[in-house]
């Protein structure tokens, strides 16, 4: 034993104090092996900081790009709406200029070629229609990208 029997400190064989001297050894000897001031860890600390700093700043920056393709997408949805609407209004507008060509070629005042170029206008116009459905197709399916809704299903989006 360390400590003689007269001690405060001392501790019986066979006591139930043992098992509290023991942990208490223990704790000590942990503390022991604990270094409290290493100079060492300084550098590695800071690059541990710096590390998560520029995960942060790698995290920070994905955010802003994911935040302004999806803004992007919906504004090229806008966009497309916007054409779509202004094609649709095209052919109307042809449609009306091939019927009045058609009426006016039936009373004999024009030729069929200014009918034929009415349908082919009306033709273009059509084509040009179903591009601009079909870019605000696109345009809502890489919004659902963007936003990473985009299931296997793409007639959902139609």
């Amino acid at each position: 034993t360390i400590y003689p029997s007269s001690s405060p400190f001392f501790v019986e064989s066979g006591s139930w104090k043992r098992g509290l001297f023991n942990s208490g050894a223990a704790l000590l000897n942990l503390s022991e092996q604990y270094v409290l001031l290493d100079y060492s860890r300084g550098p590695a600390l800071a690059k541990a900081q710096n590390r998560l700093d520029q995960t942060r700043q790698t995290y920070a920056d994905n955010l802003r790009q994911l935040q302004l393709s999806i803004s992007e997408s919906y504004y090229a949805i806008q966009l497309s709406e916007l054409r779509k609407r202004i094609r649709m209004a095209e052919v109307f507008n042809n449609d009306a200029v091939r019927e009045q060509a058609s009426a006016l070629f039936r009373s004999g005042l024009v030729p069929r070629v200014d009918v034929l170029r009415a349908e082919a206008a009306l033709l273009d116009a059509e084509t040009r229609r179903l591009s601009a459905i079909h870019d605000h197709r696109v345009a809502r399916i890489e919004r659902e990208a963007a936003a990473g809704r985009l299931t296997g299903d793409l007639n959902e989006l139609q």
